[in-house]
């Protein structure tokens, strides 16, 4: 879900304040709401702060129910004028911007790229040549960033191959050629952060054998190299894929090795503690899940700090609420479940992890028979299925459709279930 401008923000803001007004006249509980509307109690929730933007279908029946006499409906139909206006004026800024652009090429006959695109044909960082000097670390660095771009971007089943084999290149690179004395660790470590790039692309291209292999090598690189940083980022790498592919047991012992060591940051240890609490939900140990995610969020608290490796960035609130989540999933605590997976989707804005986040709130709607969210959730997210190329937002999809065509649901969203099945299925 992309970010709403705040002007927009602001306008749903207002009109969820008036919701919770109402209501709080009413002799109605936002279950009962919930009930009237056929929207989950959460959802009411989230639309009543803003964070969710129902369709005219709700506020008719809130304001029929509130006895609001229009003033709901009449509410809505101005949110959505102003938001008509707002993107229409966004667009002629975009077009008036495009313009200048295309007068400034016109005039230079040349045109700027921002873009990161990785295009192996352009790139020396894998052709024998010169000894290896700094230059070529900063290469790999530039490279590594290009990787991660395409891996964002695009998924990790349409990224990894292009990846994986700039990996083995460059490996070879390295392995047939001299290193300019006092480089060799750096050089090591780069290449470790590549392997590692690899890795996380090929987990979610859900390709296990190669992901498993190319994390062994990553986590030797970073040993080797005396990078614990890296060696950290690889660890909580094999740690998750053990227990998304049914290894619970691995992935604790993993986390316990590292959490038995010295002188982690909070921010660190507290990414650990969620593997442990994920690990031990997929057992069934809710004690001991609950336990180890309470300590978590203490230390999460903390924020990132300056002992914190770069690589922390990504342990945000996105990731927090989706442990949070997916792990009540695991308990069976489906109607908890809910708040938290729809938060992790509308905080994250990276393109693929964002479609993995949408699937995953998807997902808990349809083992609440949520209906109404499932028809806007699936109306959301049908269009990206075939550009984002992650088979694990793919297949947490096909569980949602699964569990669709089991539960009873109304015929229109039976319908929708049916068209996400066939752009699934093109998309494999």
């Amino acid at each position: 879900m992309a970010r709403q401008p705040e002007a927009v923000m602001k306008l749903r803001r207002e009109i969820g304040t008036a919701l919770a007004l109402y209501l709080e006249a009413s002799p109605l509980s936002q279950g009962d709401l919930a009930r009237v509307t056929n929207y989950h109690r959460t959802s009411i929730s989230h639309i009543q702060a803003g964070r969710q933007f129902a369709e005219r279908d709700f506020w008719e029946k809130a304001d029929k129910a509130l006895g609001a006499g229009g003033a709901l409906v009449a509410h809505y139909d101005n949110v959505c004028d102003q938001e008509e206006q707002l993107k229409r004026a966004e667009f002629e800024c975009q077009h008036a911007e495009r313009r200048v652009r295309a007068q400034a090429i016109t005039q230079s006959g040349t045109q700027r790229n921002d873009v990161a695109v990785y295009n192996p044909n352009s790139v020396s960082l894998c052709a024998e040549s010169a000894p290896i000097d700094s230059g070529y670390i900063e290469g790999l660095h530039k490279e590594i960033k290009n990787f991660v771009h395409l891996d964002q971007q695009y998924g990790g089943a349409a990224a990894s191959p292009v990846i994986l084999q700039a990996y083995k290149q460059m490996r070879h690179r390295v392995n047939t050629s001299e290193i300019r004395n006092g480089l060799h660790r750096d050089v090591y470590s780069a290449l470790s952060e590549v392997a590692e790039v690899a890795g996380w692309s090929l987990y979610d291209s859900e390709n296990d054998e190669l992901t498993e292999r190319v994390n062994t090598e990553s986590l030797s690189l970073a040993r080797m190299a005396g990078d614990r940083n890296m060696e950290l980022f690889v660890l909580q790498n094999m740690a998750m894929h053990a227990e998304t592919i049914g290894r619970p047991r691995e992935s604790i012992n993993i986390s316990r090795l590292v959490l038995e060591s010295s002188h982690l940051s909070p921010r660190i240890e507290a990414l650990f503690r969620l593997r442990l609490a994920r690990s031990y939900g997929r057992l069934q140990a809710e004690i001991e899940a609950k336990k180890q995610l309470e300590r978590a969020r203490v230390l999460f608290e903390g924020g990132v700090g300056g002992s914190d490796p770069h690589w922390s960035w990504w342990v945000n609130d996105a990731q927090l609420w989706w442990f949070e989540g997916s792990i009540r999933v695991d308990l069976g605590n489906r109607v908890e479940s809910v708040e938290f997976l729809e938060l992790s989707a509308n905080a994250i804005p990276e393109p693929r992890m964002n479609f993995i986040y949408r699937s995953w709130a998807l997902y808990a709607y349809a083992l609440n028979r949520s209906w109404s969210d499932l028809d806007r959730s699936i109306r959301g997210v049908i269009g990206d299925v075939g550009v984002f190329q992650s088979r694990r937002g793919i297949d947490r999809l096909a569980g949602a459709v699964d569990l669709i065509e089991r539960g009873n649901a109304p015929d229109t969203v039976c319908d929708l279930a049916s068209a996400l099945r066939s752009a699934l299925a093109n998309a494999t």
